[in-house]
């Protein structure tokens, strides 16, 4: 009996707290589904590209998890060259007295230029002076190679000169994800959208369940883009966050004979 007793009062100890924390959810409402682009949302995503091409170099960090290791990417990206610079470390945040291990690239070449000075400081501006410096090495950029690669690759292709085409961004596989926080004080809340995993116009009915190796994009309502997210290995995205703007051009490398990829 005193069993029966105790039983009935951890059943209504957990109705009690699934209660509370459902009155804490906004009445338990249900999480809205994905659904495939109305006009507005294809309009949206259609300039997000372009914006990141006219907003030209961009602050960047990458957290990438591959073979069950953390690695960190710092950096800049200029979308109207088409060419990126960033130190990289392992771990989540830079070790202390970080070596230099520098990632120069674009969507088809990357380079790597690796010292043992210091890591130079990005906080204000990319080190264009070590662009010059004797040592780099460049290989093929090869998105399958690794999720480090991937996420360069990711990175180097969210820029075009052109906006999209709405018309058939609503005929591919992208889709409406929901809402994501923003870093920003004055909008607090964006829209994630699953990028299309082509260009051409689907053959098959759309799926309404998101693909986590698609790439996904967050942006704010004026289609700026802030976050970009893939899942590569495991269950943990790969992300990219943007920060600020700042009006200096990243040259192109350029390499006669890279080595193979790696």
């Amino acid at each position: 009996m005193h069993q029966q007793q105790s039983a009935r009062h951890t059943r209504s100890a957990i109705s009690l707290a699934a209660i509370v924390a459902c009155a804490a959810v906004t009445g338990c409402a249900p999480a809205p589904q994905p659904h495939a682009l109305t006009t507005s949302e294809s309009q949206a995503l259609a300039i997000a590209r372009f914006k990141n091409f006219a907003e030209g170099t961009r602050a960047i960090s990458i957290s990438v998890l591959s073979n069950e290791q953390q690695l960190g990417v710092h950096g800049y990206f200029d979308y109207a060259s088409g060419a990126g610079v960033a130190q990289v470390w392992i771990g989540a945040s830079p070790p202390e007295n970080v070596t230099t291990n520098l990632l120069w690239w674009t969507d088809a070449l990357v380079g790597e230029y690796v010292s043992l000075d210091a890591a130079p400081d990005m906080s204000e501006e990319p080190p264009l002076d070590l662009l010059e410096q004797a040592g780099w090495e460049y290989y093929e950029l090869d998105g399958q190679l690794s999720p480090l690669m991937a996420m360069l690759a990711t990175t180097a292709a969210l820029g075009f000169d052109r906006p999209d085409n709405p018309l058939l961004l609503v005929q591919t596989d992208a889709l409406w994800l929901g809402d994501g926080e923003l870093p920003l004080p004055s909008q607090p809340l964006g829209t994630w959208y699953q990028l299309p995993s082509s260009d051409e116009a689907r053959t098959t009915p759309i799926s309404l369940s998101a693909n986590p190796a698609t790439p996904r994009v967050l942006l704010d309502e004026d289609s700026m883009m802030w976050s970009a997210e893939r899942v590569l290995e495991g269950l943990e995205p790969s992300v990219l966050e943007y920060g600020r703007t700042v009006n200096i051009s990243i040259p192109v490398p350029i390499a006669t004979e890279p080595n193979s990829s790696r």
